[in-house]
C-alpha cells in the first residue's frame, strides 16, 4: 500500500489520508508521521535560539510567526514578508 498502514478507525495513530468503502482508514505509519520540520531564529538572522517546529511548512511558519509576535514584539503584518519566508525555507531541517 505504498508505505501506508491500513487500520480501523479506533486503532489509528497519525494523520488520516483517506477512508475506503468499508470504513477503514489509511494512516501514515508512525515512524514517518513524526518527522518534524524545524528552524531556529538564529539560523535566519535573529539573536535567539528559539526552535520553530511543525509537521508541515505551514505549521512551522505559523509557529515562527507567533513566536516573533510574542517574544520579539513584531506586529503580525510585519513579520511574514516573502523575503523572510524564503529565508526560513532555506534553513528548514527535518528532525
Amino acid at each position: 500500500m505504498n508505505g501506508y498502514v491500513k487500520v480501523c478507525k479506533s486503532e489509528g495513530k497519525g494523520r488520516v489520508l483517506k477512508e475506503d468503502k468499508e470504513g477503514l482508514k489509511l494512516y501514515y505509519p508512525q515512524s514517518s508521521y513524526h518527522a518534524m520540520l524545524n528552524v531556529t531564529c538564529r539560523e535566519v538572522g535573529f539573536d535567539c535560539d528559539y526552535v520553530a517546529k511543525g509537521e508541515t511548512e505551514e505549521e512551522l511558519m505559523k509557529d515562527a510567526g507567533e513566536h516573533a509576535v510574542k517574544d520579539h514584539g513584531y506586529k503580525k503584518e510585519d513579520i511574514m514578508t516573502p523575503e523572510l519566508q524564503e529565508k526560513i525555507r532555506a534553513h528548514i531541517r527535518k528532525a
